[in-house]
């Protein structure tokens, strides 16, 4: 990990939705190491199987929940299997997104609707769905991953942007409403952070198709001039899940290198830097 705490969750049992790759695979590392019983999920057997050897191969035993968390009845399935892993849960990540860029224009119903039931819907049916389980834990911790998009929009991000920006909406309503028993609800907004969708993402972007080429494009407007790292983002959500962070409820963490900090009009004067310089 890059924080230099020493993580303490021996004992608590974790569910991080889409946790097979990327971040939410680098949360489920952490989480595993610092010594919690950590539930993994995908919809993908083969990458989710090479996350469980991935895992194993540091010493973590996770169990897999193998399905789409958007389903009530997958849902269903999952707490039981909480239930009769753990007995209870200490800590929920909501991460499980997908994103498709198109203009507003080309968005067909359909799309709309998907976006908005994996990147919304599921976060509220895991959080409602597993809340017994929840009052049960010593954790009693929500984090949602939600994105620098849900307030900092970009153009043909669309529904990902709607939805990202609800989830931190959502992270609000629930932190209130569920302080009285004691759950905190926190959500984590990342930037733009070097995941194998942003790689593929990236290369569509650059001309030649090189993704490398693209980040250091890209790295230009964030003020650390770089990606961060996944585990960059799980070092943040440990801690926000541990008694170290026991006063921090409904509000949102950046962990961007800056990029939201950035004047929309430092920006456009960059753009036109680079344009000038012919770059």
């Amino acid at each position: 990990m890059t924080g230099e705490v020493d993580f303490n969750f021996k004992g608590w049992c974790v569910f991080i939705s889409g946790s097979t790759e990327g971040i939410g695979l680098a949360i489920a590392e952490g989480f595993g190491r610092a010594g919690a019983k950590v539930i993994v999920n995908g919809v993908r057997r083969e990458i989710a199987e090479e996350a469980i050897r991935r895992l194993r191969g540091e010493g973590i035993e996770p169990i897999l929940f193998l399905g789409d968390v958007s389903n009530r009845d997958n849902v269903a399935k999952l707490r039981s299997l909480i239930e009769a892993e753990c007995g209870r849960l200490d800590v929920l990540v909501n991460n499980a997104s997908i994103e498709v860029d198109k203009p507003f224009e080309d968005y067909d119903y359909e799309t709309w609707r998907r976006l908005i039931e994996v990147n919304l819907d599921a976060y509220y049916l895991l959080a409602r769905e597993l809340l017994p389980l929840m009052l049960k834990g010593e954790g009693k911790v929500i984090i949602n991953i939600s994105s620098v998009q849900g307030v900092e929009c970009e153009p043909t991000t669309g529904a990902y942007s709607v939805t990202k920006a609800a989830e931190i909406g959502l992270t609000r309503v629930m932190a209130l409403d569920l302080a009285k028993y004691g759950i905190r609800v926190i959500a984590v907004a990342p930037g733009a952070i070097d995941t194998p969708l942003n790689r593929v993402k990236s290369s569509g972007l650059d001309p030649g198709g090189s993704w490398e080429h693209a980040y250091s494009v890209i790295s230009e407007a964030i003020p650390m001039g770089r990606f961060g790292k996944p585990e960059e983002v799980a070092s943040v959500v440990m801690f926000l899940a541990s008694k170290v962070a026991s006063y921090m409820t409904g509000t949102t963490v950046f962990v961007d290198g800056g990029l939201t900090a950035i004047s929309p009009t430092g920006i456009k004067i960059k753009d036109l830097t680079r344009a000038r310089e012919g770059r």
